[in-house]
């Protein structure tokens, strides 16, 4: 397995891995999650890639050849008054997981794991000193992931209700 970062060559097979992805959650909570239309989906995520970021990492895990999995981070500078704020977190520099999502066919071999090993790495190396993620907390897929393969606790419950 090689890591490394996204190029716009990735586009479409991280399109796929996507809606995979989207499925899933779908699948779990029609009404909170949905598949993105497959129609400019590739595009949309070409222009991210492209768009250079000095405090934003795209990676792509790679097996034989294909694309098996991507990950985003991004640095989240501490806020400006966090010495007024509860929340001791919000006085560090951390690193925020946007996605993570492996393809089907390459599930439970690791490659998620491989992409948060150097996710966090890239992070500590701009300074971060904690990293978030966000999850449905009905995930059969990624409450497992997070909390006994990658060793994160839950410190917060987000709570929704429709009007």
């Amino acid at each position: 397995m090689q890591i490394r970062e996204a190029r716009p060559a990735d586009a479409v097979e991280l399109a796929h891995i996507w809606r995979e992805f989207a499925r899933h959650y779908a699948e779990i909570d029609p009404d909170a999650f949905r598949v993105p239309e497959e129609e400019g989906l590739a595009e949309w995520i070409d222009t991210g890639i492209r768009r250079s970021e000095p405090l934003r990492c795209s990676l792509v895990a790679e097996i034989d050849g294909a694309v098996a999995g991507f990950a985003v981070g991004v640095i989240i500078e501490p806020v400006e008054d966090a010495e007024r704020q509860l929340l001791a977190d919000l006085g560090r520099r951390r690193l925020g997981i946007d996605a993570i999502a492996t393809a089907e066919a390459f599930r439970r071999r690791g490659v998620a794991t491989a992409l948060m090993q150097v996710l966090e790495q890239w992070g500590r190396d701009r300074g971060a000193v904690v990293v978030m993620s966000e999850t449905h907390a009905q995930s059969p897929l990624s409450i497992p992931f997070w909390e006994h393969r990658m060793g994160y606790a839950r410190r917060s419950v987000r709570f929704i209700k429709r009007l």
